[in-house]
């Protein structure tokens, strides 16, 4: 399973190799946005590559949602923008033999619309495990003998983990019991940003490897472990 994953900053190299070479990026199954990208620059990217799309949202450049759909009601309205694509906000899928799930947003620190506080995280982060489970008992009752593995998107990260002490950039205390809990393979989070584009954020907690994506990155999930590349690697 390959993915490319994207957030808080647009990578000019990307949009280079994403137009004049997409051939490079033509063995991906799929886009994964962590936040804070404009929406044109998400349109721009999975519009050069073709693959599916799936994504949060951050504290900033909220995207917009269709307007008069009485779908977006019914189904936590979050799930229909105008980007298209699936947002895994409080949301999980199947996807092959993966799981997706995703948080966006970040702590409260002005009432913002993607601000949340612990409690409301934690709520949230219940509902997904709620779906996940929904997930393993439709295959078991479809007679999938399928282990999935789950694949995790978030703005903000883990509390303790690549997280800063302000208030803003402080990470989900809740995400840490989830990780604990449901063992994500890999764990994507934006937010945390650093002056070199292309550093390598990465750490390993209960097993799940946990990726500041900023800027890009390639994640490749194999028999052989995770690993993670710039586009200046490939």
């Amino acid at each position: 399973m390959k993915i490319l994953a994207i957030s808080d900053v647009e990578d000019r190299a990307l949009e280079k190799l994403a137009s004049e070479s997409p051939d490079k990026l033509k063995d991906l199954r799929a886009i994964c946005s962590c936040g804070d990208l404009r929406p044109k620059y998400i349109e721009y990217i999975t519009d050069s590559i073709r693959k599916d799309l799936y994504f949060v949202e951050g504290n900033h450049h909220t995207l917009e949602r269709r307007k008069g759909s009485s779908l977006a009601s019914f189904y936590d309205k979050d799930k229909h923008l105008e980007i298209g694509g699936i947002n895994l906000h409080a949301h999980a899928v199947a996807y092959d033999e993966y799981i997706f799930a995703g948080f966006g947003g970040t702590m409260d620190y002005s009432g913002g619309p993607m601000q949340f506080s612990e409690d409301k995280m934690a709520k949230l982060v219940a509902k997904v495990q709620r779906k996940i489970k929904l997930i393993s008992l439709m295959d078991l009752l479809q007679g999938k003998k399928i282990k999935r593995k789950t694949i995790v998107l978030s703005h903000a990260p883990p509390f303790g983990i690549h997280d800063k002490e302000d208030i803003c950039h402080t990470g989900f205390k809740c995400f840490n019991d989830f990780i604990k809990k449901n063992k994500p393979v890999v764990w994507l989070h934006g937010h945390i940003h650093f002056q070199d584009q292309t550093r390598h954020q990465e750490s390993i907690v209960e097993n799940t490897k946990i990726i500041n994506v900023f800027g890009s990155k390639i994640i490749e999930i194999s028999g052989d472990g995770i690993t993670s590349k710039n586009i200046y690697e490939i």
